[in-house]
């Protein structure tokens, strides 16, 4: 059994100029292989802020180094792989056809395809429940939820 933590990391529910949220599947890493993410996402470096590890890792996993706004929203521990997760919503001020055409030129290494969802309750709550998030991702969902003035009915993992 593994007793100690991960490091800290950061991570966004990121939202597009036309309202959608990216989501992604995992592919290409040990932990959570097949399972949702909402990019990005990635082990904070301690000599940079918040705002600087979540722009790496939004360069890295969607090719885009800028967004219009941010907005910490509470911290998230997943207790399976013992990581404690800084959650983020992150406005972007572009488009999901933009970011689309950014993500072509990355790496793929974590996620070899993104998709968009509609930033609306009925659809991210559809979403949420019928996809198979991990553990972290879904805590982002639940404060993602409360920011927005949500129900969350999906507590039920």
């Amino acid at each position: 059994a593994r007793n100690c933590c991960i490091p800290l990391s950061v991570g966004a529910v990121t939202i597009t100029s036309d309202h959608k949220v990216i989501v992604a599947k995992r592919e290409g890493t040990c932990l959570n292989q097949n399972k949702w993410s909402f990019p990005a996402e990635g082990y904070m470096l301690p000599s940079k802020t918040i705002e600087d590890n979540l722009l790496l890792e939004m360069e890295e996993e969607l090719g885009i180094c800028k967004y219009s706004s941010l907005q910490v929203i509470g911290l998230v521990f997943d207790r399976i792989v013992k990581q404690p997760y800084v959650a983020i919503v992150c406005h972007l001020g572009i488009s999901s056809e933009e970011v689309q055409i950014a993500f072509k030129y990355t790496d793929k290494t974590e996620f070899k395809e993104i998709r968009f969802i509609d930033n609306e309750e009925e659809t991210f709550l559809s979403f949420c429940s019928k996809s198979d998030l991990t553990l972290h991702n879904l805590g982002k969902a639940i404060l993602y939820c409360s920011f927005m003035g949500w129900n969350h009915p999906f507590l039920f993992y």
